[in-house]
C-alpha cells in the first residue's frame, strides 16, 4: 500500500515544482531543468496547459485576463505591446464594454505598422504607429502607456465606453486631459481623431462611474450645456 502511494507520487508530476508560477515557452524547458519529454508528460497528465501553441502554464492557475495577457505577451514580436482594454485593465481600469463583464475578454495587442499581426486564439491584434515612447512595462509585460492607452480608447472604443475610460483614468491620476489633447494631434487627419479630440475635451475626473459618463455624453450630444458634476449642498441647507 505504501509502495503504491509512492508510485502514484512519482512522475509524471515530479517536475511540476520546476515550473515557474506564470506561463513560459515550451522551448525553455531545458532552462528549467526539464526535458521537452518531461514537459509533454506534464501536459498529458493535465497538470500543465497549453493555451497557445508553444506556450504552457500550470493547470491550477485560475483563468483571468492577467494570465491571458501574460500568455499573449510571450507570442508578441519585438516592439509590440498589450493595448486598449487590456492595457487599461492592467493599469487598474475596467473599461470592458457593457455585456462582457461575465466572461474573460479577448486580449488586445498592437504591433508596429510594418510588423505582421499576431494570429492567435483569444487575441485581437491591431497594427498602428507605435513608438518606443508609447510602451511601458507592468508586471514584466509590455503595455501601452496610460496616455497612449487613453488616446487609443478615445479613438476606437464606442463613444460612451471611450469617455468612461477617459474619466476613470483621469480620476485615477493616470492621465491629464490637457496633455492628451496635445498628444492626439500626432494622428491629426487619421480615422476617429476628431471624435477622440471631442471626447478628450469632455473628459472630467469628477465622474464617478461609466454610467454617469454615458449619461453626460448623451446630454452633450443632445446640445445641452456641459453638466456640473458632484454638486454639494452648502452645509446646513435643508435637502
Amino acid at each position: 500500500m505504501d509502495h503504491s502511494r509512492g508510485m502514484l507520487t512519482d512522475d509524471p508530476v515530479r517536475g511540476l515544482d520546476r515550473c515557474p508560477p506564470g506561463p513560459f515557452r515550451r522551448s525553455r524547458s531545458a532552462d528549467l531543468g526539464l526535458t521537452l519529454g518531461a514537459t509533454d508528460g506534464l501536459l498529458r497528465a493535465g497538470v500543465l496547459r497549453q493555451p497557445m501553441r508553444g506556450i504552457v502554464h500550470r493547470a491550477d492557475l485560475p483563468d483571468s485576463l492577467e494570465l491571458r495577457a501574460a500568455v499573449a505577451a510571450l507570442a508578441l514580436p519585438p516592439g509590440a505591446a498589450l493595448c486598449r482594454t487590456t492595457a487599461a485593465w492592467l493599469l487598474g481600469i475596467d473599461c470592458r464594454p457593457v455585456g462582457t463583464h461575465e466572461r474573460v475578454p479577448d486580449v488586445e495587442c498592437v504591433v508596429p505598422t510594418a510588423t505582421g499581426v499576431v494570429v492567435r486564439p483569444g487575441v485581437r491584434c491591431h497594427q498602428a504607429d507605435l513608438a518606443r515612447v508609447d510602451i511601458t512595462e507592468i508586471a514584466g509585460l509590455p503595455v501601452t502607456t496610460p496616455a497612449r492607452t487613453a488616446v487609443d480608447l478615445a479613438r476606437y472604443a464606442m463613444p460612451g465606453d471611450g469617455l468612461g475610460a477617459l474619466d476613470a483614468m483621469a480620476r485615477a491620476g493616470l492621465v491629464d486631459p490637457g496633455e492628451l489633447l496635445i498628444m492626439v494631434e500626432r494622428w491629426r487627419g487619421e480615422r476617429f481623431v476628431a471624435r477622440a479630440r471631442q471626447l478628450i475635451s469632455w473628459c472630467d475626473p469628477l465622474a464617478e462611474s461609466f454610467g454617469e459618463s454615458c449619461l453626460r455624453l448623451r446630454l452633450l450630444d443632445a446640445g445641452f450645456p456641459r453638466p456640473e458634476l458632484q454638486i454639494r449642498w452648502p452645509t446646513g441647507t435643508a435637502s
